[in-house]
């Protein structure tokens, strides 16, 4: 019995779901019934007739007759096709085959939007064709207009063309044709075509009236503006050489000849209608001429800075070698007393080395200051390198001197650390003997002979000529931090001397406690006797724990011991 339910269950869920599928099918496809009646209903053929307005021939006529088509064809093949597809999409519904349904509702979805596609195609075809009719005629009379202007443009500004007059005067002349060519094109009905030469034609009115307005000042540039900057150039290059200035080294007469060529060949393209890149290389030009003059002011300000500094040089150059002399005999002062290594030394020879350097350089200068075999632009730049190594120079002797200086300080310091180092171990045995503390441990006593040894050597090495102060750092350093370490082992022994004995006298109180304890703090005063502090402490901690844990803490902060 209960299978049979269980098919009956089955079959109406299968009833159920077909039913859903189904009513799915036939809303998508009112869906795309509605869309199609909507393209159907669109005033399509209105639009195609706006144009009947216009010239029908040529384009316009042609044009009419593709759109009719296309609007025909829609309505009498693929829609109607369309609506096949629907009956298609409803007998898959009633066969219960929902899956091929859909793939007719997709494949039919794609044709209507490949009719929009045309649709929206055709309707800009329309517009863009009315527009140019519409354009054409407003913007005619506004092109006949600028014509005129530039002709007039043309005719007041004739001499100032030169030779350019003959091409611009035959451009003119071919817009006559052009203009016939676009009434000819608007009563055929290409509008699309007269569209064309109506933007050409403004175009290259523009580009011509353009030209009229640049071509006299290039001209004129070209003829006389760039010439007479020449003509300045070569008389300022005449002064500056009246002047005692060298230009041999410049190419600047070579370059003015090059730029004139330049100038005449620009001026014969203009005569020709080639106007590419005239103006960037009239530019061009013009920063050449200004890098010269910068040049040749920069010559003029080179020779009075280096004859400002040549004297200054010449002195700098004796000042420093004296200073050289001076820490020469200095270090061999110092070298008396102080043993110097090999490269502090060879400073000495790396400062007379640039010095004989910046020697050479210097008349290097002189020579060619009197010979005039360079520029004062380069000349400055030798002299600029001098200072530069006038400056290095200085940088050398000023760190000699203070590493001279650094010697002597480094011994002073080094008797002072020492005394220091000295006191502290007589003060740490001056503590041991007035602590009271039944003896000193033996690493105590082999630590502060050890650091006896330590300052002794010290000592011995600070007397000895010459001195090596890097030796005598290390071991002043060694003994200082070995010495400083045994001060404080000292202080830490007479602290837990004292505590180890309070301990033991606070322990006496339970002595009678028991044998094991009377034991105890027996081994701790026999430890304590033998100078085992620590081992005192452990033993006797051990009692007073016991007893008076308190007892501990008030002990340590009486003989401020850390455990």
């Amino acid at each position: 019995m209960i299978w049979v339910y269980s098919i009956l269950a089955i079959v109406l869920i299968g009833i159920i779901v077909g039913t859903i599928f189904r009513k799915k099918l036939y809303k998508e496809v009112d869906r795309l019934e509605e869309w199609k009646i909507d393209i159907m209903n669109r005033p399509i053929t209105e639009e195609i007739s706006k144009v009947k307005g216009l010239m029908m021939s040529g384009q316009t006529e042609k044009k009419f007759e593709q759109w009719r088509q296309i609007w025909d064809e829609i309505l009498s093949v693929e829609l109607p096709d369309i609506e096949e597809d629907f009956f298609d999409i409803e007998e898959m519904a009633n066969k219960y085959r929902f899956r091929k349904g859909q793939e007719y509702i997709k494949e039919t979805e794609e044709k209507l939007n490949r009719i929009e596609a045309k649709l929206a195609e055709l309707l800009e075809d329309i517009r863009h064709l009315v527009h140019s009719e519409e354009q054409n005629r407003t913007e005619i009379g506004d092109v006949r207009e600028l014509y005129l202007e530039v002709k007039k443009q043309f005719s007041v500004g004739r001499s100032a063309f030169r030779k350019a007059v003959m091409w611009i005067e035959a451009d003119l002349g071919t817009y006559d044709e052009k203009f016939a060519n676009f009434e000819a094109e608007t009563s055929e009905g290409n509008y699309l075509n007269a569209s064309h030469i109506l933007e050409e034609i403004k175009g290259g009115l523009t580009k011509i009236s353009e030209h009229m307005d640049k071509l006299p000042n290039m001209y004129i540039q070209l003829e006389s503006g760039f010439p007479n900057e020449f003509r300045d150039l070569k008389d300022g290059m005449d002064e500056m050489i009246e002047g005692g200035f060298s230009l041999e080294h410049f190419t600047f007469e070579a370059d003015i000849e090059k730029l004139k060529a330049e100038c005449a060949y620009l001026i014969q393209a203009l005569n020709e209608q080639k106007l590419d890149n005239v103006e960037e290389r009239m530019n061009e030009i013009d920063k050449q001429i200004e890098a010269m003059y910068d040049a040749l002011e920069h010559e003029v300000k080179a020779k009075h800075e280096v004859q400002e500094q040549i004297e200054l040089l010449h002195k700098q150059i004796l000042f420093y070698d004296e200073k050289l002399q001076e820490l020469i005999e200095e270090t061999k002062i110092v070298q008396q007393s102080y043993r110097m290594s090999e490269e502090e030394l060879s400073l000495h020879e790396k400062i007379n080395k640039d010095l004989l350097e910046l020697t050479k350089m210097l008349q290097i200068i002189d020579d060619a200051i009197e010979n005039q075999s360079q520029s004062y632009t380069s000349i400055l730049s030798m002299v600029k390198e001098v200072n530069a190594g006038f400056a290095e120079v200085e940088k050398e002797l000023t760190e000699t001197k203070e590493k001279l200086t650094t010697l002597r300080k480094d011994e002073l310091k080094a008797h002072e650390t020492l005394n220091g180092l000295k006191s502290k171990l007589i003060h740490a045995k001056r503590r041991l003997q007035k602590s009271n503390i039944p003896g000193v441990p033996e690493s105590i006593i082999h630590d502060m002979t050890a650091g006896e040894k330590r300052l002794k050597e010290a000592l011995e090495r600070l007397s000895e000529v010459p001195l090596e102060m890097g030796i005598i750092n290390h071991l002043v350093q060694d003994a200082s931090e070995y010495i400083t370490s045994v001060d404080e082992r000292v202080e830490e022994t007479i602290a837990r001397a004292h505590f180890a004995e309070l301990l033991i006298q606070s322990g006496n109180r339970f002595r009678n406690r028991s044998d094991i304890i009377n034991a105890q703090l027996a081994a701790a005063e026999a430890a304590f006797r033998n100078f085992s502090y620590d081992e005192a402490i452990d033993m006797a901690m051990q009692v007073v724990e016991q007893y008076d844990v308190d007892a501990i803490e008030r002990l340590k902060e009486e003989v401020a011991v850390t455990l």
